[in-house]
């Protein structure tokens, strides 16, 4: 009867206690997942869970036969069922899967059956992959808000910041913002987030512990006063959630500071996990960034409401504005039955006006016009699902 492959993480690798299963089987060689996956590990167990793309999973494929296959579901509880489409019961403790790996030479791609297990994804996640090479600390469990750097996996790791959870999550009433002097740099600004009242930060919950707590404290610069944590409520796709959140230090916080392109990089490594809304918060909030060092953020009552015998020569009229750092002309005029507001573009500009979601009027002075607008907060205009960051102009 033909043999199966079975790729192995744990407990079944040679160096594991329940290898002796395996005495029978044929050793095909190390492996590596090309998927990734997130290895949990108690203290003596992995769990591979496919919530989280973490790290490819580090393990050796055998080929088993069908008696020992069978023997390997009941040590994994791992138990058939015709009910369910899933190919397993309900009560089953793990389910199996058909995942391609890497062999250990690079040169050949294969199939082989992984046990996945759902349920005890609570325990530390092995950032390696590899069970035998992992540094896990069981202590109590803490939810920390990222909504800079720490938004990107790696940077997690690299600060030893080890989770069990990563979750989607935002920060109502509060605004992303770069006014945190970066340290040794008189102008490269940081993230922190501000009171805002129609805003909202969008970020990442993790679940860590008191290591990774003490960790982050350290990396955040909290003794040395750059950031305090204090605690906040959260909203996220579990609900609402006490959470620890760093914020700028009063001492440390600047004006006309702007993040550096390699920071906005780290910010955005979170938007493959949380998808491209969090890449438009965090383009805006670097917008708003730009607008503050070449002009006064405005919130729409300063744009002048001109009158019919004015709009012919409403470049006089009309204020100077700079609408994503760029120049233009702003104005409001009553037309039909509801006030609009007007934006005229320098020519060369308006082409990427048109690349981003406004349909110019090329034939009347490069301008955009529309009645669907409002200014939620200061310096951001917002046309249905578009935002755009305006300031006043310096000529």
């Amino acid at each position: 009867m033909k043999n199966t492959n079975i790729f192995v993480y744990g407990t079944l690798r040679r160096k594991g206690g329940n290898h002796n299963i395996l005495s029978g089987a044929t050793f095909l060689g190390n492996a590596i997942t090309q998927s990734k996956y997130a290895m949990h590990s108690s203290s003596s167990i992995p769990f591979v869970s496919e919530q989280q793309p973490v790290s490819a999973i580090v393990g050796e494929v055998y080929s088993v036969d069908e008696n020992t296959f069978q023997l390997l579901d009941r040590l994994e509880h791992c138990i058939p069922s015709t009910s369910d489409s899933s190919g397993f019961a309900s009560r089953s403790w793990y389910i199996r899967k058909e995942v391609s790996v890497s062999m250990e030479d690079g040169q050949e791609v294969i199939q082989a059956w992984m046990y996945i297990n759902e349920q005890e994804t609570h325990y530390a996640i092995v950032r390696s992959g590899d069970f035998f090479n992992r540094s896990v600390e069981e202590s109590n469990k803490h939810w920390y808000f990222a909504y800079g750097s720490n938004m990107m996996l790696s940077r997690m790791f690299e600060r030893k910041a080890f989770f069990t959870q990563r979750i989607k999550a935002y920060l109502p009433k509060h605004q992303l913002v770069f006014n945190k002097a970066a340290k040794g740099s008189s102008d490269e600004g940081y993230a922190n987030i501000v009171q805002a009242e129609q805003q909202t930060t969008l970020g990442i919950l993790y679940e860590i512990d008191d290591h990774g707590l003490r960790e982050l404290d350290k990396r955040e610069g909290v003794a040395t006063q750059h950031y305090k944590r204090i605690t906040m409520a959260v909203e996220s796709e579990i609900g609402m959630v006490e959470a620890q959140v760093y914020i700028a230090h009063p001492s440390k916080i600047g004006t006309g500071l702007r993040p550096s392109a390699q920071y906005i990089g780290y910010l955005h490594g979170g938007v493959e996990f949380y998808g491209q809304a969090l890449r438009e918060s965090i383009d805006l909030a670097v917008r708003l960034s730009d607008a503050g060092c070449v002009g006064k953020l405005i919130d729409g009552s300063e744009i002048p409401f001109l009158e019919n015998e004015q709009l012919d020569d409403h470049a006089k009229h009309a204020l100077d504005v700079r609408v994503n750092g760029k120049k233009a002309k702003a104005f409001y005029y009553l037309g039909g039955w509801s006030e609009r507001l007007v934006l005229c573009f320098e020519k060369g500009d308006a082409e990427y006006f048109s690349t981003i979601g406004l349909s110019i009027n090329e034939e009347n002075h490069y301008e955009f016009g529309t009645k669907y607008f409002i200014f939620p907060a200061p310096g951001i205009l917002e046309i249905p699902d578009l935002k755009l960051v305006i300031s006043r102009g310096l000529g």
